[in-house]
C-alpha cells in the first residue's frame, strides 16, 4: 500500500479486547500500523475487583511491533463510571498513553474511538487533532433494559456530535448515523477479507466421505452463546440428508446446554470443527458449496454487515442468507452469487439447488474478484485517505 504524505499517529479506543477472535479492529490497527503510522490500541480498562478479567489485570503494556503497542488498563479504583473515581482512573489512562506516545509531539494525532462508554475520558484530553468513530454494532440492542438502551444512545449521540469523522459498517449504521450528523462526514465501510490468506492456495479439504456436497457456516463467537443463529432454522435444513453441514468455529466453553445446538451436533451429516486457526479456514471453505447465513432477523443482526459474507465469495461459495439488510442489497448487486431466503423451505430449496449446481470456473472467478476489490488492504487505505483528507481540510 502506498504511505500517506500526512506523518500520523492513533490511538484507538477497543470496545473489544485484543486478545479476541479476529474482528473487525485487528484489521484496522494492523492495516494502520503496518503503513507506518505509529499505533496504541486501548483494551476496555477492567477493575482490579472484577474477577472476570482476571487475566487482563497482568497484560499491561505490550509491544507488537515498532508501530504497534497494546495497552491494557487497570482501574485500580472500582466503581470506575461514576464521578471523582472516574476521573482519576481516566487521568491515569492517559497519562500512561501520552508516556507511550512520548513528551514531544511530531506527528498529527487520530483519536480513533470504539468504546463509545470510555470515550469521553480522552475526547479533546491527549492532544488528538482529529476524532474517528467508527460503529460497527447496534450497540443499543446490547442492552435489556429501556434505560440503558436510552443511555448507549445519548452517548453515542455525543460521540458522533464530538467527532470529525464516522465510518459505519452497514447500511443501516450508515443511516442512523446520519441522522445526527452531516451526511458528508459520514462513510460506509463495509467490512473487508483477508486476501493473502484466501488466495495464497486452492488447496480444498473435505471432512466428510460419503460424496454429497457441502455447505458451510463460518462462525466467529462460541455457537453456545451466539444470539444471532437461528438454531429452529439450522435443524430444519440439517434434517435433509442429501447436504452435508460443516460448522467451522468453536462450539462452547464447557458442556453444550443448548437443547437444539445438541440436536444439531449428534447428525450424521454434520460436523463442528471447533476453534482452529485462521490459516485452516480458507481450505474448508473452498471443500464446500454453499455458505450459509442462518440468522434471526432481530435489531442486532440487521444492522450488521457480517465479516464471513465476503470470506464466503473468497473462497468461490455462493451464499444463500436470510433477509438481512445489507445482504438483499448484495443480492440485487450479485443475483447470481447471493441469495435471500424467506423461509425455513425456501432457505432449504436454494442451499438444495445451489449445493448440487456444477459451478463455471466464471462463476467462481467473479466471486473472487468481487472479494479481491473488497480486501482489508482497499480499506485501509480507503480510511487513511479520509483520514488524511479530513487532517488536510
Amino acid at each position: 500500500m502506498e504511505k500517506k504524505a500526512v506523518n500520523m499517529e492513533f490511538v484507538f479506543i477497543g470496545y473489544e479486547f485484543w486478545d479476541t477472535p479476529i474482528r473487525r479492529h485487528h484489521h484496522f490497527v494492523n492495516g494502520i500500523s503496518g503503513n507506518g503510522h505509529k499505533s496504541i490500541f486501548l483494551d476496555p480498562s477492567v477493575s482490579i475487583v472484577d474477577k472476570r478479567f482476571k487475566s487482563q489485570l497482568t497484560k499491561g503494556v505490550r509491544v507488537i511491533s515498532d508501530n504497534l503497542v497494546i495497552y491494557s488498563p487497570v482501574a485500580w479504583l472500582p466503581f470506575g463510571r461514576f464521578g471523582l473515581v472516574k476521573a482519576i482512573n481516566g487521568s491515569s489512562f492517559r497519562s500512561q498513553i501520552l508516556r507511550i506516545l512520548g513528551k514531544k509531539k511530531t506527528k498529527r494525532r487520530v483519536l480513533f474511538i470504539w468504546d463509545f462508554w470510555e470515550a469521553d475520558k480522552y475526547i479533546g484530553k491527549i492532544g488528538e487533532d482529529l476524532v474517528v468513530f467508527d460503529i460497527y454494532d447496534n450497540y443499543m440492542a446490547y442492552e435489556d433494559e429501556e434505560f440503558y438502551r436510552k443511555k448507549a444512545l445519548d452517548k453515542i449521540r455525543w460521540v458522533i456530535d464530538k467527532s470529525d469523522l464516522i465510518l459505519t459498517s452497514s447500511s443501516r449504521q450508515y443511516d442512523f448515523a446520519c441522522s445526527f450528523k452531516n451526511k458528508e462526514l459520514v462513510r460506509l465501510i463495509r467490512n473487508g477479507v483477508d486476501i493473502d490468506n484466501y488466495m495464497k492456495s486452492d488447496d480444498k479439504i473435505s471432512v466428510f466421505d460419503d460424496g454429497n456436497p457441502v455447505v458451510a457456516y463460518l462462525g466467529g463467537n462460541n455457537f453456545e452463546t451466539c444470539p444471532k443463529m437461528d438454531w429452529d432454522l439450522v435443524d430444519f435444513i440439517t434434517d435433509d440428508n442429501s447436504v452435508n453441514f460443516l460448522f467451522i468455529g468453536p462450539v462452547g466453553e464447557k458442556k453444550v446446554d443448548n437443547p437444539l445446538l445438541k440436536k444439531v451436533m449428534v447428525k450424521s451429516n454434520v460436523k463442528f470443527t471447533g476453534k482452529i486457526p485462521a490459516k485452516d479456514i480458507p481450505p474448508l471453505l473452498k471443500g464446500a458449496k454453499v455458505g450459509i447465513l442462518p440468522w434471526k432477523i432481530t435489531e442486532f443482526t440487521d444492522w450488521v454487515y457480517p465479516l464471513k459474507v465476503n470470506e464466503y465469495l473468497a473462497s468461490g461459495l455462493a451464499i444463500v442468507s436470510t433477509p438481512l439488510s445489507d445482504l438483499k442489497k448484495m443480492a440485487c448487486k450479485l443475483p447470481e452469487d447471493v441469495f435471500v431466503a424467506d423461509g425455513k423451505k425456501e432457505f432449504l430449496s436454494r442451499i438444495k439447488e445451489l449445493a448440487y449446481m456444477e459451478y463455471e470456473r466464471s462463476m467462481v472467478d467473479r466471486r473472487k474478484n468481487f472479494a479481491m476489490r473488497n480486501s482489508w488492504d482497499s480499506r485501509i487505505s480507503d480510511v487513511l485517505a479520509m483520514v488524511e483528507d479530513a487532517l488536510v481540510n
